[in-house]
């Protein structure tokens, strides 16, 4: 009896805690998203390889945390936006190049520097789908994930892979990974 009791306890348990997740909601109004928004977090990862035709393979692993941020995001009733403002961020870099068809052997190097005044002004259109943020500037498209939406609170996230072709020269692809919040 002592065993089945210790099986229903643990049972409860196991019930009561996979039932404290609380999953986000989709967000089912896109006025909620309306306004000014500032930014209070940026965190981007870049994971890049670039294949140097004939000569060598360079990986990259790149960590940007934002700080200083003065960068305002506005969302318009007309599915306009406005980006502007600057930041500043930590740039953390690992990075390795493997020599093809040669006996050296491999090199790593570790960087780490600020990157000061970054700036990115943009405007374009906006939709919002469930919580599929679509944002287009007119030269490129992105497509983000809203995490968490309230009247004070704006979590996004987001990948975006390019790749880049320099004809007889090089390739690389990229793949950025980002997490952005914002207050008002």
């Amino acid at each position: 009896m002592k065993t089945i009791n210790y099986i229903w306890v643990l049972l409860f348990l196991g019930l009561t805690i996979t039932s404290c997740e609380i999953p986000y909601e989709p967000v089912t109004d896109s006025n909620d998203i309306l306004g000014t928004w500032n930014t209070s977090s940026i965190n981007l990862t870049t994971d890049s390889e670039q294949t140097l035709n004939a000569y060598a393979t360079v990986t990259t692993h790149m960590e940007y945390i934002g700080f200083n941020l003065n960068q305002q995001l506005t969302f318009n009733s007309d599915n306009t936006y406005n980006l502007t403002g600057t930041y500043d961020m930590h740039a953390s870099f690992h990075i390795v190049t493997t020599f093809d068809n040669s006996s050296m052997p491999p090199t790593e190097q570790d960087i780490q520097e600020d990157v000061l005044d970054f700036a990115e002004p943009q405007a374009g259109t906006w939709s919002l789908n469930g919580n599929t943020l679509n944002i287009d500037d007119g030269a490129s498209a992105s497509e983000m994930t809203v995490i968490e939406l309230t009247a004070n609170s704006l979590k996004i996230e987001g990948d975006y892979l390019q790749n880049v072709t320099v004809p007889g020269q090089a390739s690389q692809v990229i793949l950025v990974h980002a997490i952005i919040e914002y207050v008002r």
